[in-house]
């Protein structure tokens, strides 16, 4: 009786959650994993570590191990506090805190706070609910982005191989030759004419260049390529520069409406559903 009422003491719960966020500070300020703990943080480690070992303790105690329906392990996040800290006695027994993988599961205790904030932990269960309805979601995202994708490579495809070219007149050093105004992103269209939006302009000539426009991570000439292009349209990352280079390369008005209808079908609609999923969710 005397545990019952230590772990169903309001205090109990509070000074546990304080431990949680100093361990979390703590964790903030770890070094690389070749440089050890000093002293002080490693006497901080053990106390916390002894403190998550007492309240576990007192819990199972009330609770019961697992024989009970509302026994201790009978809740998946008191299988994880146990887990961490378990973990925790692990990496100190055996001397083993300049380990990566141990050091690692030291980053899972920022787990303990959804344990012990049940606002948190409805939060937390109403997104695990919500899995399914976001595979849904996820599965139409990846149909649209392959759609899109075939569809600009049947638009785009080798299109964007090209570039403006200066005339450099003969000096002493060799023969007139070509140089390249801008290999980055300076894309055109061979079949434009000169004063056209996508031309050179009359004093340059738009030719073949061998990579796709910033250092080939704009194409659209192989499915992969294709993909990983429509991806960065979709996380609007930088969508603008590659609706400028397809402006240029191709034609300015099918570049606009291929980007532009882009990212109307794709992140704000599909952004929409994600949330929709979610309110319905937490409706339930």
């Amino acid at each position: 009786l005397l545990v019952i009422g230590l772990v169903e003491w309001p205090w109990f719960e509070r000074v546990v959650l304080a431990a949680i966020v100093a361990n979390c500070v703590m964790l903030g300020f770890d070094g690389p994993p070749s440089v050890p703990d000093s002293p002080e943080r490693a006497a901080a480690n053990l106390a916390l570590l002894v403190l998550f070992s007492v309240e576990l303790f007192c819990k199972v105690v009330a609770m019961g191990l697992v024989g009970s329906p509302h026994a201790f392990l009978r809740d998946g996040w008191h299988v994880i506090d146990a887990f961490l800290v378990a973990s925790g006695w692990l990496e100190i027994v055996t001397e083993a805190s300049n380990y990566t993988a141990l050091r690692c599961l030291r980053a899972l205790r920022a787990l303990r706070m959804v344990t012990h904030w049940p606002a948190l932990q409805a939060q937390v269960d109403t997104l695990v609910h919500a899995l399914p309805g976001l595979r849904d979601v996820m599965l139409l995202t990846v149909f649209l982005v392959t759609v899109l994708s075939l569809l600009g490579m049947g638009l785009f495809k080798g299109a964007l191989r090209y570039r403006c070219f200066a005339h450099v007149d003969a000096t002493w050093a060799g023969d007139a030759h070509w140089d390249v105004v801008d290999e980055f992103a300076g894309t055109c269209n061979p079949d434009a004419a000169p004063e056209d939006d996508e031309g050179c302009g009359a004093a340059l000539s738009c030719r073949p260049w061998p990579a796709n426009p910033y250092h080939g991570t704009v194409s659209f000439d192989t499915f992969p390529e294709a993909m990983m292009t429509s991806f960065q349209i979709m996380t609007l990352e930088g969508w603008s520069d590659v609706m400028y280079v397809l402006q240029r390369g191709v034609n300015g008005t099918l570049g606009t409406v291929y980007c532009v209808g882009f990212v109307v079908l794709g992140p704000f609609c599909v952004l929409n559903l994600f949330l929709a999923v979610l309110f319905d969710s937490y409706g339930r």
